[in-house]
């Protein structure tokens, strides 16, 4: 009997992952068992007020000083490659 694991996110589980599946055992003796497991995610940290006016200072000083970069939503694909590490600005 074969058998193998595998594990998948809820995205990727889609109607595709599950034919190549069936296509892999298919002529074989097998059995399929789904097991679903919620994923434990940290709740983000809330900022302090104080931790939120310094950050947004920050980034003002970074645009003011020409450390931006401005896009509409429309252009920010194209605008946003390459540029790790640099804030952006929409």
């Amino acid at each position: 009997m074969v058998q193998a694991k595998f594990t998948i996110s809820a995205e990727e589980f889609t109607e595709e992952i599950f034919e190549k599946i069936k296509s892999y055992l298919k002529g074989q003796s097998a059995a399929v068992t789904i097991s679903i497991e919620a994923i434990q995610m940290e709740a983000p940290r809330k900022e302090t007020r104080q931790e939120y006016f310094t950050k947004l200072d920050k980034s003002i000083a970074e645009l003011e000083r020409g450390e931006g970069v401005a896009s509409s939503l429309k252009e920010y694909p194209s605008a946003s490659s390459g540029l790790s590490g640099k804030r952006r600005c929409y």
